[in-house]
Parts: structure tokens; sequence; C-alpha cells
């Protein structure tokens, strides 16, 4: 008002009296969290009509908030508080500040003390559900992190969204914008723009559990530790079905981490079947400078680019943790998915196979360490075989054919007799992989032949019903009727 005012007129009389008061304000937190919002709109008035004095003047007063009253208060870990602080941190420009820096350096060095996590979101052609992906992320019911997202070359409506959130939330939300490199370069990318001591991914499509960060505080605050890999225990959203599904590897968790709850800290030397977990990378929150001293990176160029980082990685770790509670949503059966598709991008497994192998030979793992690699191996390969088009099922197996045979017959014997799972089964496949007939499973009817005669005491089939609805939830409608005709075909009913 006083801005745009023309003219000025005083008079002498008194109006009002201004009564005096003996007590100084009582500053509640509600009161601190009202005076922040009232600066921070200010400082984006004076930013968008290019009023510098005004500017000047509110951080002046968030000087006087920052010295005395915010180091008061009690509850610095309310959520509300940091998002503001936050956004303010965003918002100050040094440039119209000079040398007064004052104000600045408190409100980063108290931004500096609340950050421990950083969530890193790269984002790739999925306007349909980043939004909830964000919104998950920011409306955690603890803000003790920050959040980096890299829109890695979309071509859909995702960098401007994403933009939006970082415009409103600044200094919580990074935005990095850059042409496509993969989703493994964008991970390592996000690696390297970390200064939080830890720091987690989530893909664009999934969402976080909102209690992800109050339950990792916890764990942290309560039991004093510095865990290098925490574990978390995920879901599955089913898009076809509306359904939540437990996350695969669910009975390996709970038997490791949830045993002795007094337990902690693990070590990948006294629990080795930690290696047999899901080697998804969302699942984990690292330690920054864990991954830093090691330079574990991400695969690059190739899909399943968490396969060989998931062993690398843990066969550093010196401290493991997990947090039983918590776990990110992860979404299956929806179009677009990187790991989706039936042709040649399958193949992709072949480099990342040898890329491990030729990792736990480099890293010098043990002849046990390898055996849980093969467990990993000889999962993958069944799924890709079962999943993968008559087009490409050809390279697929000579590719495999090549991996197999780079095993030492040690390796395989100690998985066979203490690693594996399914060992009729696993024995089979490893033995027609090495052998001169491996392209016979390539056709799909000698395959479930192969596996019946490896296997054989268990059952060839399932009930139509049953397994054809245990299918549509796995695997969605349109696979289901695929596999339904080859199974006519080749099978009868």
């Amino acid at each position: 008002a006083l801005h745009h005012a023309k003219e000025f007129v005083s008079i002498p009389d008194i109006v009002y009296r201004y009564r005096l008061r003996d007590t100084v304000t009582n500053w509640t937190l509600d009161k601190i969290i009202d005076n922040l919002k009232g600066l921070y709109d200010n400082f984006k008035f004076s930013l968008d009509n290019g009023y510098e004095r005004l500017y000047r003047l509110t951080f002046d007063r968030l000087i006087v908030l920052m010295t005395k009253p915010l180091t008061e208060i009690e509850n610095v870990n309310n959520s509300e508080l940091k998002k503001i602080v936050y956004m303010l941190k965003g918002i100050i420009r040094k440039d119209y500040l000079g040398e007064e820096l004052e104000g600045f350096s408190l409100l980063d060095r108290f931004v500096s003390n609340m950050e421990m996590l950083t969530i890193v979101i790269p984002a790739y052609n999925v306007e349909k559900y980043i939004r909830q992906c964000l919104d998950s992320v920011i409306n955690q019911t603890v803000i003790a992190h920050k959040i980096i997202v890299i829109n890695d070359g979309s071509t859909d409506d995702t960098g401007n969204i994403c933009e939006e959130y970082s415009l409103k939330y600044p200094g919580f939300i990074t935005y990095i914008s850059q042409e496509n490199k993969g989703l493994g370069a964008t991970r390592n990318i996000g690696i390297d723009q970390v200064d939080t001591p830890y720091i987690c991914f989530l893909d664009s499509d999934d969402w976080q559990h909102p209690r992800l960060v109050e339950f990792f505080m916890r764990l942290l605050e309560e039991n004093q530790i510095e865990p290098d890999v925490i574990f978390t225990l995920p879901e599955c959203y089913n898009q076809a079905s509306r359904l939540t599904e437990p996350w695969m590897d669910k009975n390996i968790f709970e038997s490791i981490f949830m045993s002795d709850k007094d337990q902690i800290c693990y070590t990948i030397d006294q629990y080795p079947d930690i290696y047999k977990l899901e080697v998804n990378a969302n699942r984990k929150i690292y330690r920054t400078q864990f991954l830093k001293d090691g330079n574990y990176r991400f695969s690059e160029g190739v899909k399943w680019e968490d396969v060989s980082f998931h062993f690398d990685m843990l066969h550093g770790a010196k401290i493991i943790s997990a947090l039983p509670e918590v776990g990110f949503i992860y979404r299956t059966n929806c179009s677009g998915q990187i790991t989706g598709g039936r042709g040649k991008g399958r193949l992709d497994i072949l480099p990342v196979f040898n890329e491990t192998l030729s990792m736990c030979d480099s890293k010098c793992f043990s002849e046990r360490d390898k055996a849980y690699v093969l467990h990993t191996i000889c999962n993958f390969t069944i799924w890709f075989l079962d999943m993968t088009d008559s087009d490409n099922i050809t390279e697929l197996l000579e590719g495999l054919h090549f991996v197999f045979q780079r095993l030492d017959q040690s390796v395989i014997d100690i998985f066979l007799s203490s690693v594996s799972n399914d060992v009729k089964l696993h024995s089979g496949l490893i033995t027609f992989l090495r052998g001169k007939g491996y392209l016979q499973l390539a056709d799909y009817r000698k395959r479930q032949d192969y596996y019946y005669e490896w296997r054989m005491k268990e059952p060839r089939k399932h009930g139509i019903i049953y397994g054809g609805i245990q299918c549509i939830r796995d695997s969605g409608i349109k696979y289901t009727f695929n596999l339904l005709i080859k199974k006519i075909k080749y099978d009868g009913f």
C-alpha cells in the first residue's frame, strides 16, 4: 500500500493509543509457521514485482526468527515447519542480499541438520503416474529428506509436471532435465548429486509408503547405527486386478530379518541368504558415502541394470539392516514398464549376466558367494525363457549357453547342495544349457516336458481355473489368453 501511495498527509492529533505489554511474544510452533509462511509470501511478491527493499526487510525479519524463536522450539521435526523452511531456502536470492548472508547461513544450517535422506526419482514418459509418485514422497509423516527428480528425455508431459512440482516446493525438490540416457545412467547421475548421508531410489510409476522416512529415522536414532544398506519390504499393486499382493521374496525376507526381533545389524558372511533377496534397487536405502567410496554403479545402456549392482554392493557392505514395516509400492501389469515386453529387449539380460560374472571374478567373490549369484541367474533364466518371443528365443539360448559354460563346476556343486530351493529343476536346467542340446528349449512344449522330467515327482498341470486366475494376477489377461492358446495347442485339456 505504501509503495503504491501517490501522496502522504500527516495530522498532529492523537488517533489511538497503543498499550505496551510487559510480556514478550509467546512463540508457539503454529505462530512460527504462520510467520514463515507470511515471509515466504513477501519474498515471492517482492521477487515478482522487483521490490528489492521489501525483499531486504523481509530477510531482516527472517534473521530475527532464525536467531531466537526457531532455535527455542522443541518440535523441529514438524513436517509443515520443514516444508516451509525448504521453500524459504529455495526462494532466497543471494544476489539481492549482497554481503548480508547471516540469515541464509542460519537457514542453510537448519535445513542441513534435518536432511538425512535424498530420494532420487528418474522419470521417463510417466505423465499418468508421476503426480502420485511425487505426492507420496512429499507427504511423508516425517520430513527428514529431500527429493531429486530427473526427467530422462520424456516426450510426454512428464517434464512439465516435474518442473511444476519443483517450482511449488523450491529447495525441497530439485529438478534436472536431460537427454534420454536410460535408467542406470540416470540413477548414477543421482548418486553424484546427493549430499545427504543416505540415498534411496524410486521409479516414477511407483509410489512410496507414507511412513518410510519416519521408520528410517527411528531406526537410526533409536539404535545409533549407520548401516551401509537398509532393506525394506515392498508390496505389489496389480494394475490389472487392482489388488495389492505380497512382495515376491516376502518369506525369505521374514526368515532373515524377522526371526529375531532384537537383532538390528546383519552381515553377508553370517546371513548369505541376503543375496537371495530380489535385486530391485528401489527396495533399499544406501549410505551415500558407502556407495561413493566403493564406486558402486548401475549398469548403463541395458535393462535389469540393478543385478550386478546388487551383488557388488552387498559383497562390500559391512552393516546391513532392515525396515520390515515399510517399502515402496511396485506397480505391475501396466503399459510402458521398462522391463515389460517379450521382444529383443529381453536379450539385455545376456550382457547383464556376463558383466555380473566378470565383476565376481574381479572382486574375488568366494565360491559360496558365486553360488548365490547363480541362484539369481537360474531364476531369471527360467522367467526369461517363458517371457521371450519365438523371434528372439534362439539368440537368447545361444547367449545363455555361453553364460552357463562360464560357470565353474565347484560353484555349481555348492549351489545345488546348499543354495538352490529347487534342486531337480535347477540341476536339469544347468546341465541342459551347458550341453549341446540347449536349443531344444526354444520349443515351448519340449521345454515344459523337460521341466516335468527334471522334477519328476511334481504334478505337471494345475487346475485350469486356479492356474488361470493366478496367471491373470501375475501377468494380466492378454498374456494368460496367449498362454492358454499354447497349452490347448500343445497339451490339450
